[in-house]
């Protein structure tokens, strides 16, 4: 609030627990391949969401949702867009605390991460520099530049002093970023980040909330092809401030979007010609067929659903009718 009493930077000093808005690193652990194997999940795949405590070396731990409501098995993509924190726990334990951080430091994080089961709801601390830097990751289709402060220097006369030669990195493919691109969309047109459309932005966007324990720490992240902003909200002693993500960061962030880009925002995302789109069953996790409807989703290759939870063309329909 004011430099000459702290020259505390709180983008790159402050490590604060991102809660939900570590959520991406997660998925993207859970959906993309490993050694030219299969992904763990889809964002189609059927994850638990009831009451669970699991056994740690400290002790036995409980998570739950936030507001406590369970409403049975959800998909990935509805897990996310709803930010769920029981789905997002098994699917932690699914991949393991080992890969997640394997990610987040190929997504260029580099504060300590506990490869403990709590760390899939964003219990290890990060800055918001490196946490936005990740997100950034994703918006450029999976290549990572190193964040810099000074791109270059010139001189009074605009001669060239210095600058800064980055070499961009491919560290995952655009195809497995792409798939947790589009369940951030979802948080945004049906999820927690509504309130960005409310507040008038129109454009594509795909972005996540985080609210830490006792409300102590609000985070809204986010992209669009061109931008990432992170916006955390919170005080230096960790006191509660009492409000969400939703409440406190993600209105800064839509300011400053809609200011940078207006409201209709920029470029589309380009969604990678290798994915596959299939009508999926949410209720189900299988390809929709007549009688047991279903919504478009996205897979990499080969790993959509085989089985249907309907009668497959106009056959099936035909001989219901005798």
């Amino acid at each position: 609030r004011d430099f000459g009493t702290s020259q505390f930077n709180r983008a790159d000093q402050a490590n604060r627990q991102p809660g939900s808005a570590f959520k991406p690193v997660v998925a993207l652990a859970a959906l993309s391949r490993w050694d030219g194997g299969e992904p763990s999940y889809t964002l189609a795949s059927l994850i638990e969401n009831s009451p669970m405590t699991v056994s740690t070396p400290v002790g036995d731990w409980s998570p739950t949702n936030y507001g406590k409501v369970f409403r049975g098995p959800v998909t990935l993509r509805d897990a996310m867009t709803r930010s769920l924190n029981l789905p997002f726990v098994r699917v932690g334990l699914g991949v393991g605390a080992d890969r997640i951080v394997e990610v987040a430091r190929r997504l260029g994080m580099r504060s300590d991460l506990a490869a403990v089961p709590s760390l899939a709801l964003g219990s290890s601390e990060v800055t918001l520099l490196e946490l936005t830097g990740a997100y950034a990751v994703l918006a450029a289709e999976g290549m990572r530049q190193p964040p810099v402060e000074i791109a270059a220097v010139f001189d009074s006369a605009g001669g060239l002093v210095e600058e800064r030669i980055r070499q961009p990195e491919r560290v995952f493919s655009p195809a497995e970023t792409h798939l947790v691109t589009s369940a951030l969309e979802s948080v945004v047109d049906a999820g927690t980040g509504q309130g960005l459309r409310r507040i008038g932005y129109r454009g594509p966007v795909a972005g996540k909330t985080g609210t830490t324990n006792d409300e102590r720490d609000a985070w809204f992240v986010g992209y669009t092809p061109e931008l990432a902003i992170g916006v955390w909200v919170g005080f230096d002693d960790n006191r509660s401030h009492g409000l969400t993500g939703a409440k406190a960061a993600l209105p800064i962030f839509g300011r400053f979007l809609i200011s940078a880009l207006g409201p209709d925002g920029g470029a589309d995302f380009e969604v990678p010609s290798e994915l596959e789109v299939v009508k999926v069953n949410s209720e189900r996790g299988l390809r929709a067929g007549w009688g047991c409807p279903g919504e478009r989703e996205i897979f990499l290759p080969a790993t959509a659903p085989q089985e249907w939870c309907g009668e497959r063309g106009f056959g099936g329909f035909f001989r219901s009718l005798f």
